[in-house]
């Protein structure tokens, strides 16, 4: 078995662009026809073109077909015409009456292949087809148009050559009956012009009689007193009645070629024609030897071969030269099948590549993803072009498939049917082999949607950990004005917040923020210890009290306060709000006697117990 490796307009705009295949080539005429070119030639070129209907891409083609003609030969033109199915050439007719044929319609077997289209269609001449709605990233290089053969075709100006057909069978008729008038056969084997055998050859009923005298039949029948063979016997140059050997000869007369090699007469004459043409007439004895031998000859030898005529000659000639541009045109035929075969091949071999690439870009997830939302939404979109991109796949497969039987298989019944039997078993495996491709590429998404959803989480928290630290490292522990910081102003403004240090790294965690409060100043100019404030801010919530600030303007302390809200938020903490009241006083003292904590240690100062011991008195007081 022979085996050959197994295919805009922009909402009504314009083309963009069209693939087209070109071919010269005759075609047979058409079944059912009996006038006509007998194998017409056409150059055919077809275009594919791609139109978009709103959302719809559609694929068309169109066909331009030219007849080739006498006075333009672009495709193979033969001067052979059929008229009531009989068929002349130019050397009956001449080659003149041929330059006046143009096409007036045609219509034509096209086989269009590529991806998810394998369709058999009439295109019929002067027509755009609309193929049908094709994918939208399909290509014009995936298309291939093939034409069969042709289904039909009309001519204009055939009158000049249906005119010189009839001038030239009146012409052959008057030739014909000419021939007849001048070779009417005769009765008579003897050369007397007498009447009686005038009369016998004018009586059609007595020649009919004559030219079957073996005929038993007519044997009975009466006859004339001057018969057929009686006029011979009585005119034969030797009047004598023994025949001599050889045989006696007879005058030719133009009937003789129309009678058989052996005749027996009904008054019982032999006679035998001999290898002169002439006949002779022969003893009984010397008759059925020249039968037997001539029965011997015919069952011995091949029969002596027929001369030909110039007519004949001629015709055979005029076959041969037909059946050898039959088999050219057969021969090129195939080579022309082989090679769109090829061609073919070689576009759903490129669409099956670009369909493995295009699933294999579907079974990842390789984009930058700022959320698992937006992984999910780009893992469902292609998890659904999955489907489509493998169907798109196992149709270029079939494609393939069939383009290699059609071009193989394709010629007796058994070869069809066994063609048939390899698409079918063809198309089951091809598709056992999509659905396998379609769960491992599901499988292999599934995959990376987790492999993706663990780093967005692991980058999530690392950025999580990375914004809290760095609102931490933004607002840092402050503290109340010292006599160093030289505050003239009778109150500052700070806020405060609690945060938990062992939790901050957590998923969830919370902070603990006071509103904006006044610290005013002591009457001796100092304002109250850090510590003093620390110790307001505790037991509100867990975790170490950081104060921000100060401000000496309330209006800046507001915005440093909800700009630390803000990232807190941003930074996922659970942000908890507190208010506090205005802290210090416009009474006596100072900040240091007032907390006892002159050092800001965060402890009170304990005082000294009294030493209740008794002391001796003495000089030196020991």
């Amino acid at each position: 078995m022979r085996i050959f490796f197994l295919v805009s307009l922009l909402w009504l705009g314009a083309v963009n662009a069209s693939a087209q295949f070109v071919s010269a080539n005759d075609y047979p005429m058409p079944r059912g026809h009996s006038n006509g070119l007998v194998r017409p030639g056409f150059h055919l070129e077809s275009k594919f073109s791609f139109v978009n209907l709103g959302k719809e891409k559609h694929l068309y083609l169109t066909l331009e077909i030219q007849l080739g003609t006498a006075l333009n030969p672009r495709a193979p033109f033969s001067y052979r015409y059929m008229l009531m199915g009989k068929e002349y050439t130019d050397q009956d007719l001449g080659k003149e009456p041929f330059q006046s044929i143009r096409l007036g319609f045609a219509e034509f077997s096209v086989l269009v292949q590529g991806p998810n289209l394998n369709r058999t269609l009439t295109y019929k001449y002067g027509v755009k087809e609309d193929l049908g709605i094709v994918p939208q990233d399909a290509l014009l290089s995936y298309y291939a148009c093939h034409v069969q053969g042709l289904e039909d075709v009309d001519y204009n100006g055939t009158e000049a050559v249906v005119a010189a057909i009839h001038a030239f069978e009146d012409k052959r008729k008057a030739a014909l009956q000419q021939s007849q008038n001048t070779a009417r056969p005769s009765v008579s084997l003897n050369t007397q012009n007498n009447s009686n055998a005038s009369n016998t050859n004018s009586d059609p009923s007595q020649q009919k009689k004559e030219s079957v005298a073996n005929n038993p039949a007519t044997q009975t029948s009466a006859r004339p007193k001057d018969d057929f063979w009686s006029e011979k016997k009585t005119t034969a140059p030797n009047n004598s009645t023994a025949i001599p050997e050889g045989g006696r000869l007879i005058p030719e007369q133009p009937n003789h070629k129309n009678l058989p090699e052996f005749v027996r007469t009904t008054n019982g004459g032999y006679y035998h024609k001999g290898a002169d043409g002439r006949f002779r007439e022969v003893t009984a004895e010397e008759y059925q030897k020249a039968k037997g031998a001539q029965s011997a000859k015919n069952t011995s030898a091949a029969p002596e071969e027929k001369q030909l005529t110039a007519a004949e000659i001629n015709a055979k000639v005029d076959k041969m030269f037909s059946d050898a541009r039959e088999r050219d045109a057969a021969i090129n035929a195939k080579i022309e099948q082989f090679g769109n075969m090829m061609r073919m091949n070689f576009y759903y071999a490129e669409a099956i590549r670009n369909g493995k690439q295009n699933l294999a870009e579907l079974s990842t997830l390789s984009g930058e993803y700022s959320s698992i939302e937006q992984l999910q939404a780009d893992f469902n979109r292609k998890y659904s072009a999955i489907n489509g991109q493998v169907r798109q796949l196992e149709d270029a497969r079939n494609a393939k498939l069939n383009n290699a039987v059609s071009g193989t298989l394709n010629g007796s019944a058994t070869e069809q049917a066994i063609g048939q039997g390899v698409a079918l078993i063809g198309s089951i495996f091809n598709s056992a082999k999509a659905s396998k491709e379609a769960k491992e590429a599901k499988e292999a998404l599934r995959l990376a949607r987790e492999r993706q959803e663990k780093e967005i989480i692991a980058a999530k928290q690392r950025a999580r950990v990375e914004m809290r630290g760095q609102l931490l490292k933004s607002f840092p522990n402050g503290g109340t004005p010292l006599t160093a910081h030289k505050i003239t102003a009778p109150e500052v403004y700070m806020f405060g917040y609690v945060i938990d240090p062992a939790s901050i790294n957590n998923e969830t965690a919370g902070i603990t923020v006071s509103n904006v409060f006044s610290v005013t100043q002591y009457s001796d100019g100092t304002y109250p210890l850090k510590t003093s404030v620390t110790g307001r801010l505790k037991g509100i919530a867990q975790g170490d009290v950081v104060l921000v600030g100060f401000y000496t303007d309330k209006n800046a302390a507001d915005q440093m306060r909800n700009s630390f809200i803000s990232l807190a938020q941003k930074s996922e903490l659970s942000v908890k709000q507190f208010t506090l009241k205005t802290l210090g006083g416009s009474g006596t003292g100072n900040a240091a006697a007032a907390s006892g904590d002159f050092w800001e240690t965060g402890k009170s100062a304990t005082k000294t117990a009294a030493d209740t011991t008794k002391k001796k008195d003495g000089f030196w007081n020991n």
